[in-house]
């Protein structure tokens, strides 16, 4: 019976301590897109050594987020970032962006077919239209390879719910209006 209890307050402490790692990231993230995006918004292109690339907005889910120009660790736990082989917004070929599930891509799993996702740059804004919502192995690399139609890939980690290393990656597909 004592065991019992020993593991009952030792998962119960893990978690906690889980919790509170979790929501001290997701706060942290909240500051510093808060950051960036006043960066943005005053025509500012660096923000914490970080290229400023775009803005990313899913309007059907609550997405509004500005694109950070490197794949790097630190640019990732602010925002999305432009993963290295992508074209970059506003010129054609496949835009690939990457975000953490359970900070700005949070609400990925609720977007659909058909809805619009934008892309504001500083010189032109473009608008597309979710064809695709894939869940895929991380060697399995067809969507993030270069394309000769105008395309935006979305890409984060799978499932959203998975505590740890996720393997799997959820893949959001769409084309150029």
């Amino acid at each position: 019976m004592r065991r019992i209890k020993v593991i009952g307050i030792s998962t119960l402490i893990t978690g906690l301590l889980f919790l509170t790692v979790t929501s001290i990231r997701i706060v942290n993230n909240k500051r510093a897109l808060t950051s960036a995006t006043k960066c943005w918004e005053s025509g500012l292109v660096i923000y914490d050594n970080h290229e400023l690339v775009g803005r990313l907005l899913i309007p059907g889910v609550e997405i509004d987020t500005i694109i950070l120009g490197d794949d790097s660790n630190s640019a990732l736990e602010i925002g999305p970032v432009l993963v290295t082989g992508s074209v970059p917004p506003g010129k054609n070929g496949n835009l690939i962006l990457a975000g953490h599930r359970d900070t700005v891509f949070r609400n990925l799993a609720m977007v659909e077919t058909g809805d619009t996702i934008k892309v504001e740059t500083l010189k032109k804004d473009m608008t597309y239209v979710v064809t695709s919502r894939n869940i895929i192995d991380p060697e399995d690399v067809r969507l993030l390879e270069p394309t000769n139609t105008n395309c935006i890939t979305l890409v984060t980690c799978f499932p959203f719910t998975y505590i740890g290393t996720a393997h799997q990656r959820y893949i959001i597909r769409g084309i150029s209006l």
